[in-house]
C-alpha cells in the first residue's frame, strides 16, 4: 500500500487507539521521502498527543525549533497537507496549521557558482572518459538537477544532438516547460568516450543500472571531494544557468 501510516491516539468513542493512515501524493521519490521524514519528527514530539488535541502551539513549536528556512518551510507544507487531510476526514475541526508562520531569517545569498578554476580543478582530478567528467559535463551543458540528470539518456538526444522536449521530474505532474538543448562538443566527446554509459540514461552504476538522484548526487560529493572542491551540485546548475544567460 502506498501509504504513510501515522500513529497517534485519538479521542474516540471507544477511547481506542486509531492509525491514521494518510496516501502519498503522486510525487517524486526525494519529495515523498522529505515529507515523511517530517512527519515522523513531528510524530517524535507529538505522536503520544490525542490527535484532537493537537494544538497552533505545537505545530508552531515544531517549526521553530528548526534552524533553516528550507526546513520550516519544508515541515510547514508537510503538516498543512497532513492536518488538512485530518480535516476532511472529519478526524479534526480545525487545522492547528491555521495562523502559524515561519520564523523571519536572514536570506542567503544563495549558491556560488562554480568558476572556471573549480571546473579545471575537477576535469584535472577527473579527466576525460571519467564517469565523473560526464556528469560535470551533462551537468554544466544541460543545467538540470541531479534528479533529471540521472534520467537523461540516447532516447532524449536528436539526430541534431540536442536534449529535445526533456520534461524536468519537478514539472512532470503538471506537464510544465520542457528542455531543448544543444549538446555542446565537450559533452558529445564526453559521451562518446566513456567506457560504460547505460542504453536508457548515459550514467550508471557500476552495476550497470541508473543512478538514483541521491546515489549521484553521494557521488558527486565524493568526487569534489578528491579534486578539493568544497561546493556542491546546485553550484555546478547555478554555473550552468550563467553561462546559458
Amino acid at each position: 500500500m502506498n501509504a504513510m501510516i501515522i500513529r497517534m491516539p485519538m479521542q474516540t468513542g471507544y477511547g481506542g487507539v486509531r492509525h491514521i493512515v494518510v496516501s502519498r501524493p503522486r510525487v517524486d521519490f526525494l519529495v515523498a521521502d522529505r515529507r515523511r521524514r517530517c512527519l515522523e519528527k513531528f510524530r517524535a514530539e507529538f505522536g503520544n498527543l490525542p490527535l484532537r488535541k493537537c494544538q497552533k502551539r505545537h505545530a508552531q513549536h515544531c517549526l521553530s525549533s528548526l534552524v533553516k528556512a528550507s526546513q520550516q518551510r519544508n515541515m510547514g507544507q508537510t503538516l498543512g497537507h497532513f492536518f488538512d487531510y485530518c480535516v476532511s476526514a472529519a478526524l479534526i475541526d480545525e487545522s492547528p496549521m491555521d495562523g502559524v508562520k515561519r520564523a523571519k531569517m536572514k536570506k542567503s545569498t544563495g549558491f556560488k557558482p562554480w568558476t572556471e578554476d573549480d571546473v579545471e580543478a575537477f576535469t584535472k582530478r577527473h579527466p576525460l572518459g571519467s564517469k565523473a567528467h560526464l556528469a560535470l559535463m551533462l551537468y554544466l551543458n544541460l543545467g538540470v538537477r541531479k534528479s533529471d540528470v540521472v534520467r537523461v539518456g540516447p532516447g532524449h538526444i536528436n539526430k541534431q544532438n540536442e536534449l529535445e522536449n526533456f520534461q524536468p521530474q519537478k514539472t512532470s505532474r503538471t506537464g510544465g516547460y520542457t528542455i531543448n538543448v544543444p549538446l555542446l562538443p565537450e559533452t558529445i566527446e564526453a559521451i562518446q568516450v566513456t567506457p560504460v554509459t547505460g542504453t536508457s540514461t548515459f550514467l550508471v552504476t557500476e552495476f550497470g543500472k541508473p543512478f538514483t538522484a541521491k546515489g549521484v548526487g553521494n557521488k558527486m560529493r565524493g568526487w569534489c571531494d578528491q579534486a578539493g572542491l568544497p561546493k556542491g551540485i546546485e553550484a555546478r546548475r547555478a554555473m550552468a544557468c550563467a553561462n546559458c544567460a
